[in-house]
């Protein structure tokens, strides 16, 4: 969270949802913020995947291009037999239940990824791209899914993780409940925001009466309304029922990388200004000297 509280204007611009090399972006901490300055956006958030690692990084190059940068993290979970993605954001403490939480669903995804690594060797399936989308990191079943479509060995995601689920036996769903992830993070001083709720990945979309039900089960603080591909009628339709349960609204591209499937984008500040407030930021009509443009 920022500190002291930043002073932005209503026409500044934002993306509170990027993704780093720390788990299936592709953006390092360095060419991501130089990628945001390049834009113009005065407030970023680092937004990885069950991961906090590239947030102090990120912070401190920003800082000294005059970007604020809120610490995030999408925390995947499930609710009502489907995934949901929680992002996170203003919870950084190294301790509590969040972060136990994130460091919990990071060894069960590391463990699963080596586990079907052993079990690919094991039945004889050559991925020749298995090192190269791992990259030197920690492994994750997002760079195993990634390296068998590279080698023709699944046409999707889908087809993957399938391939290792069934086939393998080694289960890539990985999921923390919503309760338990949304309790964490209010325990944490966080807020709660649930990720591209019109996003269709073949589960369907979020409704008006399951969020009734969720939010019964989940209280949450708000709703990515603002999201790439969500139609106009989404963006309305979503901010009315933000708005109808008194949820914040937020806004962020998802961009993993250059043109991954976007680059970053300049959502006016205006568009979330509550959660922005609640964030510790102010809005005037000057901004502080410094701020690369």
């Amino acid at each position: 969270m920022p500190a002291p509280l930043a002073t932005i204007r209503a026409n500044s611009t934002v993306d509170l949802h990027l993704h780093t090399t720390v788990s299936d972006g592709r953006w390092t901490p360095e060419t991501l913020v130089a990628r945001i300055a390049s834009l113009g956006i005065r407030v970023m958030a680092v937004a990885d995947h069950d991961a906090m690692d590239s947030i102090a990084p990120a912070r401190r190059l920003a800082a000294a291009r005059g970007i604020a940068l809120v610490g995030g993290v999408e925390v995947t979970t499930r609710w009502d037999g489907r995934q949901w993605h929680l992002l996170v954001y203003g919870a950084e403490e190294a301790g509590g239940p969040l972060r136990a939480l994130v460091e919990r669903q990071r060894r069960l995804h590391i463990d699963a990824a080596t586990e079907a690594i052993a079990r690919l060797g094991r039945a004889g399936r050559v991925v020749p791209s298995l090192d190269a989308a791992i990259g030197g990191r920690p492994p994750l079943p997002i760079y195993v899914m990634d390296a068998l479509i590279r080698d023709d060995l699944a046409p999707n995601m889908l087809a993957a993780n399938l391939l290792v689920s069934e086939e393998l036996g080694v289960p890539f769903y990985i999921d923390a409940p919503l309760e338990e992830a949304v309790a964490a993070a209010h325990a944490a001083g966080g807020v709660a925001i649930l990720a591209h709720p019109g996003r269709d990945e073949g589960a369907g979309v979020l409704a008006p009466d399951p969020l009734a039900r969720m939010l019964d089960a989940a209280p949450l603080d708000g709703l990515e309304v603002h999201y790439p591909t969500h139609s106009l009628a989404q963006v309305r339709e979503y901010a009315a029922l933000a708005d109808r349960h008194g949820l914040l609204r937020s806004c962020g591209s998802d961009s993993h990388g250059p043109a991954r499937p976007r680059d970053p984008l300049p959502y006016h500040a205006s568009l979330i200004a509550p959660l922005l407030t609640r964030l510790g930021f102010r809005f005037g009509e000057h901004e502080p000297e410094g701020v690369e443009k």
